[in-house]
């Protein structure tokens, strides 16, 4: 997907490499088959989910590292994204179906969006659903949900949440940064 993205502009304040860019995308719109749901993008930037059960997580992968203080060698389960990650710019409101059951890691991180309407079969936003969605302002968590992971919605514009009674587990940092 990289290949039809052109850099119009950039700048750097030494610390952050801003770019300014365009795409011409091609057809909309564009869908990803998961085991349970489907994903559709489509022109106007908004996004579904439709389906019967979870949504999958992102491919993973073991990976390692050693500690520079204590030479310790830290062995952690790496993610990838999502499939439409390099579309993440693009997407402005999410609309998950009824069925769905969760939403996955990592799905909709960094993205533009600004709405999201979820459903009430969903149980599960799991680690850092929506983080980093900075015109997120303001999510209605469904009945259902018993479980919010870790960052699910750190670093959005939310300043207010009300959280159901049959949540049941909250992680760190779920509304880090908020």
């Amino acid at each position: 997907y990289f290949d039809k993205f052109k850099v119009d502009s950039y700048e750097d304040d030494r610390s952050v490499l801003h770019v300014t860019y365009s795409a011409d995308l091609g057809n909309f719109p564009y869908t990803w088959t998961q085991t349970h749901v489907t994903c559709t993008l489509y022109a106007d930037g908004s996004f579904t989910v439709i389906g019967t059960g979870a949504m999958d997580d992102p491919e993973s992968h073991e990976a390692s590292y050693e500690d520079p203080g204590t030479g310790e060698i830290i062995h952690y389960t790496a993610w990838d994204h999502q499939k439409w990650y390099n579309f993440k710019h693009y997407i402005q409101t999410v609309t998950v179906g009824e069925g769905v059951t969760s939403i996955s890691k990592l799905a909709f991180e960094q993205s533009n969006l600004s709405s999201v309407s979820l459903p009430s079969t969903l149980t599960l936003i799991d680690d850092n659903a929506f983080s980093y969605c900075a015109q997120l302002t303001a999510i209605n968590i469904p009945a259902a949900v018993t479980t919010i992971g870790e960052g699910a919605f750190a670093a959005t514009g939310i300043a207010n949440v009300t959280i159901p009674s049959g949540v049941t587990a909250i992680a760190d940092e779920t509304f880090s940064g908020c």
